[in-house]
């Protein structure tokens, strides 16, 4: 009697921990891993997913100022050395669909001696300066006199409500020490502390 007793105890013992050893196998089954402490993920097991790079905002500005004429505002695209002599800036200049009228060019953008003497039309009052060393520098010209830069900002003399105007000019390169500089644009606010790029 004792004997047959031991027997069934024993046989329900076996049968408890084979249920056991099913539900350890099916509790790490549904984890991914046999480790509790580690989730697979999509890159691997190692715990930790690795994030990809950002990539670089399309068209990102150095710079940016708002204007004094309907809300318009412009963005500095690029300022590179293009030749041991010459600085080139890229920028352009946008009216939001948010303001209330277009932006009249007239001679807001030229240089003084250009809004009388060539025409109105174009960004010949763009300068650089150099804060530190104290000098600013003008566009440049070529042998007739006119300006190197954008002498058709745009062709009724008007950049339209939601509208932009892609625009440039070249200017004398500053010593190879001095790399950074402030661009400014006549009727908007000073870009200051901009990198030129070689």
């Amino acid at each position: 009697m004792r004997r047959a007793l031991a027997l069934a105890l024993a046989a329900s013992m076996i049968a408890a921990g084979c249920a056991g050893d099913d539900e350890n196998k099916d509790d790490q089954a549904n984890t991914g891993s046999s480790d509790p402490g580690t989730v697979e993920t999509e890159t691997g097991s190692s715990g930790e997913s690795t994030p990809e790079p950002e990539a670089p905002a399309e068209g990102e500005a150095l710079g940016r100022a708002s204007g004094s004429f309907v809300d318009s505002f412009v963005e500095l695209t690029e300022l590179r050395r293009t030749s041991p002599e010459v600085v080139t800036a890229r920028f352009r200049i946008t009216v939001p669909e948010s303001a209330e009228d277009n932006f009249q060019v007239s001679d807001r953008l030229a240089s003084e001696e250009d809004g009388f003497e060539r025409g109105q039309d174009r960004v010949s009052g763009v300068t650089i300066t150099d804060e530190s060393g104290g000098k600013r520098y003008f566009v440049l010209t070529d042998s007739d006199g006119d300006c190197l830069c954008t002498t058709n900002v745009a062709g009724d003399g008007f950049i339209d409500v939601g509208k932009s105007a892609e625009l440039y000019a070249k200017f004398p390169a500053p010593p190879e020490d001095v790399t950074e500089v402030s661009f400014q644009v006549p009727t908007f606010q000073s870009i200051d502390g901009v990198q030129i790029s070689e």
